[in-house]
């Protein structure tokens, strides 16, 4: 379980049977973070677009080290303009973990392991289509299809997986 506070994020790990150890906090800036496994090591990771000034947005992920403790930021990409939406799922069926980046285009990193990703493909949206994108399979094929909603039209768009 986890909580975000200004400028940190306190972290209660499980113990099981319902019970937490105690807490651990690490510094956290952004609202918009995602917590997975990046680099398919096991352990979670901490994946958070911020603002790099002049309307850009870097994307930086800190390895969890698997005492719920993360290692120094490094950057995915930067990003134009500054409203940034991150989902994460291992879309292609893989075992590697993909990031998809929404920002009024989407653009797709397919895992390769280790932390490493491919360069994005990018698919453009045709609008204000920044909200957090989300994955299910909408059309019982088995493949997993990225669903957005549009916050100027309030329209769903759903891309399916093929």
């Amino acid at each position: 379980m986890f909580a975000r506070r200004a400028g940190s994020m306190t972290i209660l790990p499980s113990l099981g049977s319902g019970r937490f150890g105690p807490p651990v906090s690490t510094p956290w800036l952004s609202w918009r973070h995602v917590i997975a496994d990046a680099n398919d090591d096991g352990w979670l990771d901490l994946l958070d677009p911020r603002s790099a000034g002049s309307n850009h947005v870097t994307v930086r992920i800190q390895l969890g080290l698997g005492d719920f403790t993360f290692g120094p930021p490094t950057t995915l990409g930067d990003f134009y303009p500054t409203s940034m939406s991150l989902a994460v799922e291992d879309i292609d069926g893989d075992g590697h973990t993909d990031i998809v980046a929404s920002f009024g285009a989407l653009e797709l990193y397919r895992g390769l392991g280790g932390g490493l990703f491919a360069p994005p493909q990018r698919t453009w949206c045709g609008g204000a289509y920044n909200s957090p994108p989300l994955f299910a399979d909408m059309d019982d094929d088995g493949a997993k299809d990225l669903v957005q909603r549009a916050h100027l039209s309030n329209t769903v768009r759903v891309l399916a997986q093929r």
